[in-house]
């Protein structure tokens, strides 16, 4: 009996294996979303929500990526810090991590080039410790419980977009960040599982389509989108974010570095009714999803879906003023507790025809020339603020 219960699990099991390697040829890397991608590359964390995964080997959005033993974007490195080595810790999101271009092209490596051929007898280490999509809440627990063990002698911190951001790659809730529960180990392990499985994506993207085709269900499903797209860092919680990095820093003698990343979201063409909604002081936002609330209320969902959306689309506003706000945020800490900062931003903005990015569909991310003028400011503080004091 329990060999016949056996063999039915095993044959189970095998069917489940036939069918995900079929789902794996419908589905390549090459036709998954953006979300299903990063999938690719990250998995939930107990402690962090997510981070990148080890010893990784594959595509990402075109572009080649490997992760070494601890999940960062570069060759293997020594945890015990080697005699006469500085090492430079570069933490940040996609845009540090380099979203779009190889790993050699991103700034902390043309950083190490840099300080490699200039400083002489004092070997520089850079460490390039982007992780996609972090926050700065992410970030601090990170520095905390990871990189410390490094014993990095300086740290970088380029963080803003999405700690403003409405969304997340995994557990999109009604919460900020360090409101999120954790989920039990067995929990996370579970759906790391699940988020490598082509079966899965098929079936979310069957049922998703499913539900679009009905229009009641698909105004439900956008309001309940936008109700859960709360920002996911509050500014007060940025500033404190940024002071307990701060300390972090100053308790274990690290040399710490803010950078103010350049925001460059697009910003969307706007009817005159829509810039008029704007000038007196309306949040363009809202004002569609009360529209689409009222039409759904009305049930006329067709209308009700249209508003929706456009509402989803228009949060992109929010997040640049919000961005904005945040980076003045950043400028004020750092004056206040005398921590250098690098304004990537403001040289970005002159660059008038944005050839800093990596293009019109991916106007956020910089690319080889935009990471190497950021390699540039970064190296010409360092000069300035570490290697020429004794």
């Amino acid at each position: 009996m329990m060999f016949r219960k056996g063999s039915l699990v095993l044959f189970g099991l095998l069917i489940l294996l036939l069918i995900e390697c079929a789902c794996r040829i419908i589905l390549p890397d090459s036709k998954l979303n953006m979300l299903e991608s990063v999938s690719l590359i990250c998995q939930e964390d107990y402690d962090l929500i997510w981070r990148q995964r080890q010893n990784l080997k594959t595509i990402f959005r075109g572009t080649a990526v490997c992760t070494n033993s601890l999940g960062l974007r570069q060759r293997e490195i020594e945890k015990n810090k080697p005699l006469g080595v500085y090492r430079i810790i570069c933490m940040g999101a996609s845009s540090t991590f380099g979203w779009g271009v190889e790993a050699g092209n991103a700034y902390p490596f043309i950083l190490n080039q840099t300080l490699d051929r200039d400083i002489g007898a004092k070997k520089a280490e850079v460490i390039n410790a982007g992780q996609i999509g972090y926050t700065t809440y992410q970030a601090k627990i990170y520095l905390q419980k990871h990189l410390l063990a490094l014993s990095p002698n300086m740290v970088t911190v380029a963080h803003v977009l999405n700690d403003v951001d409405r969304c997340r790659f995994f557990r999109n809730e009604k919460l900020k960040d360090n409101q999120l529960s954790k989920l039990a180990p067995l929990t996370v392990a579970f759906r790391n599982v699940l988020y490598k499985s082509r079966l899965y994506f098929i079936l979310r993207r069957i049922v998703s389509r499913i539900y679009g085709k009905n229009e009641r269900i698909s105004a439900a499903l956008l309001r309940k989108i936008f109700d859960q797209s709360k920002i996911r860092v509050s500014p007060e919680d940025f500033r404190n974010n940024l002071e307990e990095i701060i300390d972090i820093c100053r308790v274990n003698n690290i040399k710490l570095m803010f950078i103010k990343m350049p925001v460059n979201l697009p910003k969307p063409v706007l009817s005159p009714s829509e810039e008029q909604i704007i000038k007196s002081g309306d949040n363009l936002s809202a004002y569609y999803f009360k529209r689409g609330f009222e039409s759904e209320e009305n049930k006329n969902y067709k209308r009700a879906n249209a508003f929706y959306k456009k509402a989803l689309d228009y949060q992109i506003i929010d997040c640049r003023r919000d961005a904005l706000y945040y980076q003045k945020i950043m400028a004020d800490v750092a004056s206040k507790h005398n921590i250098p900062l690098i304004n990537c931003a403001e040289v970005f903005e002159k660059d008038i025809n944005k050839n800093l990015f990596n293009g019109p569909n991916d106007p956020i991310h910089p690319n080889f020339l935009g990471h190497k003028l950021i390699a540039q400011l970064i190296y010409r503080e360092i000069i300035r603020n570490t290697f020429t004091r004794n």
